[in-house]
C-alpha cells in the first residue's frame, strides 16, 4: 500500500468505493488485482460488512467481499502474481522425468490448488504446440489420479500421441491392444470407448481401414458413445470432429448393412 499521506485504511476504503460505483465490481478487481488481492484487503471487508448498520450498503459490501474472496481463493492469494507463480510451479513438473512426476505430485499435494489446475487447463486450451498439449494433458491425468477427480476431460483424446518419454503406460499400441486392455481392466464399456476414440483419432491409417478392421468392436455402442458425447460437449471444435467422425463411421456402417441385406436377399433367392 503505498500512497502518500493516505493510511492503509482509507486506501481500502477508497478501493471499496471505486469498485462499487464501477459497475462492474469483477471487472475491477480482475483489473486491480495486484493490489486488492490479498488478505489485507479481505479483512477490511470482512470488518467493514460486519459494522455497517445500512442494508443496502451491507449487500454491496458482501458482494464485493465475495468476488475478491473467489479470486483470492482462486490465485492462492497471488492475485496479478498468480500467472509467475503457477508458471514456475508447472515447470517443478515438466523438468522431471515422465516417469517420477507422478511421485512428485503424490509428494506436493498442497500445490494442487484450484487455479493452479485451471492455468493448467487454459495451457493445454490455448497452446497450439501439439506436443506440448500431448505432455500438458499427460500432466492432467497424473493430477486427475492423485486428486481422484477428472480434470483432463475431453482432453483426454491427446494421450493417444503420448509415449514412452511420459512413462511406460503410454508404449504405442494398436487399436485392437487398447481396446482388449480396457475390456479386460475394472474401467469398463467407458474407457473402451474412450480408447476406441483415442486410436481412431490419431491413427495413421485411413478410417474406412480402421473401421473395417475392427467391426467387432466399431458397433452401436461405440456410435451412441460418440453421440452422447458430441451432445455434452461445450468446446466446437470437439462437437464438429466428433459429429464428423460419426457421420464417416455410421455412412461406413449403413453401407456395410445394405450390403450385408443384398447378399442375404441374394441368398435366400438361391
Amino acid at each position: 500500500m503505498h500512497m502518500s499521506n493516505l493510511s492503509d485504511e482509507e486506501i481500502m476504503a477508497n478501493w471499496l468505493e471505486e469498485m462499487i460505483y464501477s459497475g462492474d465490481m469483477a471487472g475491477y478487481v480482475r483489473r486491480q488485482s495486484k493490489d486488492l488481492i490479498c488478505e489485507q484487503f479481505l479483512e477490511f471487508l470482512q470488518e467493514r460488512s460486519a459494522a455497517v448498520t445500512d442494508e443496502d450498503e451491507k449487500q454491496a459490501i458482501l458482494e464485493a467481499l465475495n468476488i475478491v474472496a473467489a479470486n483470492f481463493k482462486l490465485t492462492d492469494g497471488m492475485g496479478g502474481e498468480s500467472g509467475i507463480a503457477y508458471e514456475k510451479r508447472l515447470d517443478n513438473i515438466l523438468f522431471i522425468k515422465g516417469n517420477l512426476r507422478k511421485a512428485y505430485v503424490q509428494e506436493h499435494p498442497e500445490e494442487l490448488t484450484d487455479g493452479f489446475l485451471e492455468y493448467i487447463q487454459k495451457e493445454l486450451k490455448s497452446t497450439e504446440d501439439q506436443d506440448s498439449k500431448v505432455v500438458l494433458a499427460s500432466i492432467l491425468k497424473i493430477v486427475s489420479e492423485v486428486k481422484g477427480s477428472d480434470y483432463l476431460g475431453g482432453a483426454s483424446i491427446m494421450l493417444s500421441r503420448a509415449d514412452e518419454t511420459l512413462g511406460e503406460e503410454y508404449a504405442q499400441k494398436s487399436l485392437a491392444d487398447v481396446v482388449g486392455a480396457a475390456q479386460n481392466g475394472a474401467s469398463g464399456i467407458q474407457d473402451r470407448n474412450e480408447q476406441i476414440l483415442a486410436s481412431l483419432t490419431f491413427s495413421t491409417n485411413d478410417i474406412v481401414e480402421d473401421v473395417l478392421n475392427n467391426l467387432h468392436e466399431i458397433d452401436e455402442r461405440f456410435t451412441t458413445f460418440l453421440q452422447k458425447k458430441m451432445d455434452a460437449t461445450k468446446d466446437i471444435e470437439e462437437r464438429v470432429g466428433l459429429q464428423s467422425l460419426l457421420e464417416t463411421i455410421s455412412a461406413i456402417l449403413e453401407r456395410i448393412k445394405e450390403v450385408e441385406d443384398s447378399v442375404l436377399a441374394l441368398t435366400l433367392k438361391q
